[in-house]
């Protein structure tokens, strides 16, 4: 686990509140926002995604019913806080002291202590017996040549995705099919578990585990999905990223909105406050990325949008440009599950 530098969130955190007013602390885009003026750089990347993670899941918004309070009044809402992060997001202590040292500082609280005694250092990382990086929910970890971003914890085994989306221009399906394909037999899964696979050294690839890829077919065109695989390398599913990014209840509700399909009028795609959490970028520059779960048939497959949109309607799996999403080439934003 990379060690955080506290001094430059909590400077950032202070200058993010002198900007905005103490109440940006319960308004996760103003936040967000506003901290990627002051950790812009790419070595902090993993500090800014903390914070950024800290406000999205409402510590500020605890935080914020302590200010003016009293010391014990602040401590318990640390204990409150540090509870959050442990037991719901799977966070090592070491992390959550780091966290909640960083937010002690920016506001002042000079009387509160980390909960248990634990006192605030520069250097909150931690590591494995072993020496490998440890897993915290919401944490953004460096494998390999990529930055990684943990989704969920399973004892010493953490699911992960990309950061930023690693390639492009890659179709779900090398050839044309009238008949459609599926994850099990696609082209993409070929490479990601033999090309992409190749980027990593023998020890790395010895901590990638492979794992059983549960079929799950589209929840709103019932189109199926295959048969089961095992993989190293796949794409997050549907559910696996409504799941893991954010759940407005609208896969399960399905909406009448802006993106109509049909006579029914009903939508094809997720469109809700978790598009933000859902974008990637590819050098710097969003683009739509490639689910494994198929779209309204066979021939096509589910994507996220530039704008961090779900369709669940699908793109042609044999398509380069993308029909719907004209000019911009479709991305791969890999998934794994690593051993620590």
């Amino acid at each position: 686990m990379k060690s955080l530098d506290i001094d430059a969130m909590s400077n950032a955190v202070k200058k993010v509140i002198a900007l905005c007013g103490i109440d940006v602390l319960a308004d996760e885009k103003r936040f967000q926002a506003a901290i990627r003026d002051f950790l812009y750089s790419s070595a902090l990347a993993t500090e800014q995604q903390l914070l950024i993670f800290s406000v999205r899941v409402g510590i500020g918004r605890e935080l914020l019913k302590a200010v003016n309070k009293t010391v014990p009044e602040q401590k318990r809402v640390l204990i409150v806080i540090d509870a959050l992060l442990t037991a719901e997001y799977g966070f090592l202590k070491e992390r959550s002291d780091g966290i909640l040292s960083v937010f002690i500082s920016a506001l002042d609280w000079q009387g509160a202590s980390l909960p248990k005694g634990v006192q605030p250092s520069k250097s909150q990382g931690a590591t494995s017996k072993s020496g490998s990086p440890s897993f915290g929910k919401g944490a953004v970890i460096s494998f390999g040549r990529y930055k990684w971003r943990v989704l969920c914890v399973k004892g010493n085994t953490a699911l992960l995705i990309t950061e930023e989306i690693t390639d492009i221009g890659i179709p779900y399906n090398n050839s044309e099919n009238s008949d459609g394909v599926s994850w099990e037999d696609c082209s993409l899964r070929e490479w990601l578990n033999t090309e992409f696979l190749k980027r990593f050294s023998k020890e790395q690839r010895s901590r990638i585990l492979k794992q059983k890829i549960t079929p799950e077919n589209n929840p709103w065109f019932y189109t199926n999905a295959g048969n089961q695989t095992e993989d190293k390398v796949f794409l997050l599913s549907i559910s696996e990223v409504i799941r893991n990014f954010g759940d407005s209840g609208h896969l399960k509700t399905r909406p009448e909105n802006f993106w109509a399909y049909g006579t029914a009028g009903l939508s094809c795609a997720v469109d809700d406050k978790y598009n933000v959490a859902r974008r990637a970028a590819y050098k710097g520059e969003n683009t739509w990325w490639w689910l494994r779960s198929p779209g309204e048939d066979e021939t096509k497959a589910t994507y996220v949008n530039t704008d961090g949109i779900l369709f669940l309607n699908g793109e042609l799996v044999f398509d380069n440009g993308g029909t719907s999403c004209v000019g911009v080439r479709p991305g791969v934003r890999p998934a794994i599950w690593l051993r620590q």
